[in-house]
């Protein structure tokens, strides 16, 4: 039984928020994981979410072979929470908050 409580733990362990500020029209990398975590095969599945919401289709997200978001040329509308799992596991939390030049 206590084998059992120990996974259980882990399972639900509490993945702390990341804050994050960056000026409008820089360019801004977000790390998924340790890279100890990612695997070198092709088997793992790292998966970035944006409050809720897929950002698969836009053209200014990209995902790097080793897991980090990278956002080109950030707008005010990136500003959100981010989430991002691997293998179905949340790994990371990150709030980004867009800073305006005025």
């Amino acid at each position: 039984m206590i084998c059992e409580l120990a996974g259980w733990q882990e399972a639900l362990a509490v993945i702390p928020m990341r804050y994050i500020a960056v000026d409008v029209g820089k360019d801004l990398k977000l790390a998924c994981a340790e890279e100890s975590d990612l695997s070198h095969s092709e088997e793992s599945n790292v998966m970035w979410i944006r409050e809720g919401r897929e950002d698969g289709q836009v053209e200014r997200l990209k995902i790097e072979p080793n897991g980090v978001l990278e956002l080109l040329n950030v707008s005010v509308d990136d500003a959100g929470h981010y989430s991002c799992t691997l293998d179905d596991t949340v790994k990371a939390k990150i709030n980004v908050e867009v800073k305006s030049m005025l």
